[in-house]
């Protein structure tokens, strides 16, 4: 009882582990979030307009009017995606408190009214009753056998049951009649 139990509690530990560890790691600055690919994306825009300055492909007031656009829409999007952040970690560690004590007490009720305790100790039980049977009880059961057939003769089964059984009992004479009746 105390292997099984410790062994649940293992594989437990490592299910929660599984699913916990994104939880807890879920940090406001940790994951790629939507406004850092688009700075991203608005440096690159900004070497392009650069690039094309140079290049001839763009005059100064051209240049210019793009640079202000691209400067305007960056600090829209850096106004509007700040507060949301700080709420994620909080909300990823209650996510995380609640499955953690949860999943366990959900597995070990589902475990209690689904499964069958009384099956740890089984192992146990099926090594005590697998002894063979002594001489005398298998004379004994050979004998139930006999008496079983002598009211029932319509059974060729128990007929090659108790053939067999005599002639493990070297009972040959007794062998060849069951074994004929069968």
């Amino acid at each position: 009882m105390i292997v099984f139990a410790l062994l649940a509690a293992v594989l437990v530990a490592a299910a929660l582990a599984l699913v916990l560890r994104p939880l807890l790691r879920a940090q406001p600055g940790a994951q790629p979030t939507p406004g850092n690919a688009n700075r991203s994306i608005y440096r690159d825009q900004l070497t392009e307009l650069e690039r094309d300055l140079s290049l001839g492909t763009l005059d100064r007031t051209q240049y210019e009017a793009a640079r202000a656009e691209l400067q305007r829409r960056v600090l829209e999007e850096a106004g509007a995606g700040s507060a949301p952040a700080s709420r994620t970690g909080a909300t990823a560690t209650r996510t995380a408190l609640v499955i953690g004590v949860a999943m366990p007490v959900i597995a070990a009720l589902l475990y209690w009214h689904l499964g069958q305790p009384q099956g740890i100790d089984a192992s146990r039980q099926a090594t005590q009753d697998t002894a063979p049977p002594t001489p005398e009880q298998f004379q004994a059961m050979t004998q139930q056998l006999a008496e079983r057939m002598a009211s029932n003769p319509d059974d060729p089964v128990g007929w090659l049951m108790l053939g067999r059984a005599y002639k493990a009992l070297e009972r040959y004479p007794e062998a060849v009649q069951a074994l004929a009746e069968a």
